[in-house]
């Protein structure tokens, strides 16, 4: 289970995240902020030196408002309209002191309400707030007020909906099967496409149609045929839009067969080709919503780009920008944070002669979301050579300190669809990474204090086991004698950005190892039990977020017990009568003796079980954080031999995804039982008993 809660406590050990870490090289810093979207405070103008005049106040930041006024002192007001970009739905961009221009909040679009489903519309600069439409069928549940949906998990079925005959469903939910008022709407079938050879938008509704011939990259919708006749070669555009997700499939027969690889599902979905021979084309256009805007443009045709390989790279000298398309580019290069089948694009350029300079890259495709990627190398084929691979919505980086010579810089675009790019470097003068940016320059800590610190002048130059490609800090600390250690680790202005640390007695750019202790969350929080007196770094890394707080506390080591071959209730491993104890174990050295149907989705993962005896009506407290993957805690009375329901059962009321029951029990035999969320959730866990009564 991936969700977490914002609660105060800890959580501990490795989170496994479906992301692709990109490990970064030596030089390598996002300046523009790259995907961070929350942002620190940034208080009222700076006083900097005496001057005598405005030309000794220029601090260097483009968007900051520099004067030296009445006192012969320079002021640095930020001007933040100096750094909008243009965009809606990303928020508004800030002008930082120190790091000039960077990314603001997102636009939040939530309004609260269940039965809306609430999304950033870039094209109409606004927040939709749509009626709940689960199965996107352009209908709200019938739950909802005004809804009609009867069944908001088929999206085949609406109020709106023609009932098709003899397929034995209500498919216009007025509680009659197959009555006399049933056939298909127009355009459903090869025979009847819409002709669409004329350019311009088209909408199209889609009530009634079937899933006839299933588009390459759909899943079942309703379908129409668009037919597209061409006189001449041209590039071909297919935009389709709706309230929910639509699908194109471009082909050059109807039934099947296809022209390249052209099909796209998204919201909006689009097909781009460039130079299309003339000739009788189709789109299959399916939508579980009910009408959908197709957009045709037709274009004089353009060739590819010609710097597709290392060996025709376009050779280019700083500064340089450039406007450019991935539509019909391949993928011929491998990028460490890279995707199969996106296309990308080489481009060759010096460092002259002379002192060692910066090099600053970014990379957008403008009005878009979609994540593009790059890789600066000091020879073009050679991935080991790479200097650092970058990824975000836009990429930007700083490469410090190049000498001079010859370099490559590979960029990619998404995998999902083929977008336009804007591509921007230039030189300016080298600099030296600041404190953090990599093992060899750590953060000195102090223990017991709350730090902050910021992402924003540093480099991905660390890979984490639960980390992703973005940029990161390493600190340091030093325990004096053996401790255990909690940490909390917040991220962005309100505390709530998602962020990832990396516990380990050692640091190096590879901290995957199982070796190095990782959590992730918003807030990350976690405990180590008995950690040697020694160093230790900890590595942060937040996607979202510039700005991170962070507090390191010590205690002294607690009693922590084995727990092993406690696999059933007569295994039980009772729980001693003292105020508090600390359990380590394995699930997945176990089988599943205990299901749920009352919580972490049927909780059929291997489990743990302990016994637990109170002589008098006690309030107890049991927790799971520290353990490395989604718990659940259950109790039951030792009579129900851990089978019928239980009086308590948790999924996730602890920090990240830790269960925590606190609750009083009368005097009594219980069962505790350590589970995992579904039936794949194992591993080292930690239970924690306490007994109260505790402060409120």
């Amino acid at each position: 289970m991936c969700h977490t809660h914002a609660v105060r406590g800890f959580a501990f050990l490795t989170l496994a995240l479906a992301v692709c870490a990109c490990q970064g090289g030596a030089g390598l810093e996002g300046p523009d902020g790259g995907s961070d979207q929350s942002l620190p405070d940034l208080g009222p103008p700076d006083l900097g030196p005496p001057c005598d005049s405005v030309q000794d106040c220029d601090d260097g930041v483009a968007c900051t408002r520099d004067v030296c006024d009445q006192r012969s002192l320079c002021v640095h007001t930020p001007d933040p309209q100096r750094c909008d970009d243009g965009l809606f739905c990303n928020g508004a961009e800030v002008c930082d002191l120190t790091f000039g221009c960077v990314g603001g909040p997102l636009r939040d679009c939530d309004d609260r309400n269940v039965c809306t489903l609430d999304r950033c519309d870039e094209s109409r600069r606004m927040c939709l707030h749509l009626p709940r439409d689960f199965d996107n069928d352009g209908e709200a549940d019938a739950r909802c007020a005004g809804g009609s949906d009867c069944d908001d998990a088929d999206p085949l079925r609406g109020a709106s909906q023609a009932e098709l005959c003899t397929d034995g469903v209500d498919n216009d939910c007025d509680s009659d099967v197959d009555e006399a008022a049933c056939g298909r709407p127009r355009y459903d079938l090869c025979e009847d496409p819409l002709d669409v050879s004329a350019s311009g938008p088209i909408i199209i509704a889609t009530a009634g149609a079937r899933d006839d011939y299933g588009a390459a990259c759909a899943g079942p919708a309703r379908e129409l045929v668009a037919r597209l006749v061409l006189d001449q070669v041209a590039d071909v555009t297919l935009r389709a839009d709706a309230a929910g997700t639509t699908q194109i499939d471009f082909r050059s027969t109807c039934g099947g067969g296809g022209l390249g690889v052209a099909c796209d599902t998204g919201s909006p979905s689009e097909v781009r080709r460039r130079s299309v021979a003339p000739g009788t084309y189709y789109a299959l256009v399916s939508s579980s919503s009910g009408a959908v805007e197709l957009n045709i443009t037709l274009a004089e045709p353009t060739l590819p780009p010609t710097n597709e390989s290392c060996a025709t790279a376009t050779d280019v000298a700083l500064p340089f920008t450039a406007r450019g398309s991935f539509v019909g580019v391949a993928d011929d290069h491998q990028l460490t944070c890279g995707q199969p089948q996106a296309g990308d694009l080489a481009y060759r350029f010096r460092v002259p002669p002379g002192p060692v300079q910066d090099v600053v890259v970014a990379l957008a495709a403008p009005g878009d979301s979609d994540a593009v990627r790059f890789s600066l190398r000091t020879a073009c084929e050679a991935t080991g050579s790479e200097l650092g691979c970058v990824r975000g919505s836009p990429a930007g980086a700083r490469f410090r300190s190049l000498p001079p010579g010859e370099y490559a810089l590979l960029i990619e675009g998404p995998t999902e669809r083929e977008v336009d790019f804007l591509l921007e470097m230039r030189l300016e003068p080298g600099t030296s990474p600041p404190a953090g940016d990599d093992c060899s320059a750590p953060i000195d800590t102090p223990l017991n204090q709350i730090v902050r610190g910021t992402l924003g002048d540093k480099r991905d130059a660390i890979a984490t086991a639960c980390g992703f490609f973005y940029r990161d800090a390493v600190h340091r600390f030093v325990l004096p004698t053996a401790s255990d250690v909690s940490i909390d680790l917040l991220a962005g202005e309100n505390g709530m950005g998602y962020v990832s640390g990396s516990l380990s007695a050692t640091c190096d750019a590879d901290l995957t190892a199982p070796s190095a202790l990782c959590q992730a969350g918003a807030p990350a929080q976690w405990l180590a039990f008995g950690l040697p007196a020694g160093d230790y770094f900890l590595v942060v890394e937040a996607p979202f977020a510039p700005t991170y707080q962070l507090e390191i506390r010590t205690s002294p080591p607690i009693e922590v017990v084995q727990a092993d071959g406690n696999d059933t209730c007569a295994q039980a491993i009772l729980i001693p009568n003292e105020d508090e104890a600390v359990f380590t174990g394995d699930t997945s050295r176990l089988g599943n003796q205990v299901v749920s149907t009352f919580c972490g989705s049927g909780a059929a993962s291997p489990d743990a079980t302990f016994l637990l005896v109170l002589d008098t009506a006690t309030t107890v407290r049991l927790s799971t954080a520290g353990s490395s993957f989604d718990t659940v805690l259950q109790v039951f009375p030792e009579g129900f031999l851990c089978q019928r329901a239980p009086l308590a059962c948790d999924d996730d009321s602890g920090a990240g995804n830790s269960a925590l029951i606190e609750r009083e029990l009368p005097a009594g035999r219980y069962h505790v039982v350590v589970d995992g969320f579904g039936a794949h959730s194992a591993g080292a866990y930690v239970l924690r008993f306490e007994r109260g009564p505790f402060p409120p």
